[in-house]
């Protein structure tokens, strides 16, 4: 239930857009909104889009539920098709966040200039997650970032850019596979 009402946050923040003749329309869901059971790999479901009026603005917005088989009941108003969850693993989230998260905080005391690019990388990952809180971007165009500190919201954590050459680089996306993996 709480998914269906994130996507219809999702929608209305895509009502902006809405007036300039875009429409935004939620991904696909991992679970069923009246009943929350997960989709699995390669599941059939049905989706459902319908334009909601609803809200304290009444500006039209798209609305997409997604239904297992025992809670379809058709569709009402708008369009509606029968899709499938993937069965392929790279479709897939297969990133442990909290391990990423803890494992960014046990690199934080580590000083070595071999894990600075592996830090940084990480660190922007979490921010894309919403897990680290970037306060303003430090470097210009050189790529700094500062952050609400992890362990201390009161301070500030500097990531200064690294220097990649094209070695550094491939030792990274190796790392960074065999933290994957």
């Amino acid at each position: 239930m709480g998914e269906a009402v994130e996507r219809e946050d999702t929608a209305r923040e895509g009502a902006a857009r809405e007036q300039h003749g875009e429409w935004h329309i939620a991904q696909t869901a991992k679970h069923c909104h009246a009943c929350n059971a997960p989709f699995l790999p390669g599941q059939e479901y049905w989706s459902t889009l319908h334009v909601s009026t609803e809200g304290e603005d009444a500006s039209p917005v798209l609305v997409r539920r997604d239904s297992c088989d025992a809670c379809w009941g058709g569709a009402a108003e708008g369009i509606y098709w029968r899709t499938r969850r993937s069965e392929n693993k790279a479709d897939q989230n297969v990133v442990d966040i909290a391990a990423m998260h803890q494992l960014f905080l046990g690199l934080l005391d580590d000083d070595r200039e071999e894990v600075e690019a592996l830090r940084y990388v990480i660190a922007l990952m979490l921010t894309r997650k919403k897990i680290l809180k970037p306060v303003r971007q430090a470097g210009g165009a050189r790529g700094d970032l500062v952050f609400k500190h992890p362990r201390d919201e009161n301070k500030r954590l500097r990531l200064g850019a690294p220097e990649l050459s094209e070695d550094s680089l491939e030792r990274l996306k190796t790392q960074l596979g065999d933290i994957l993996d």
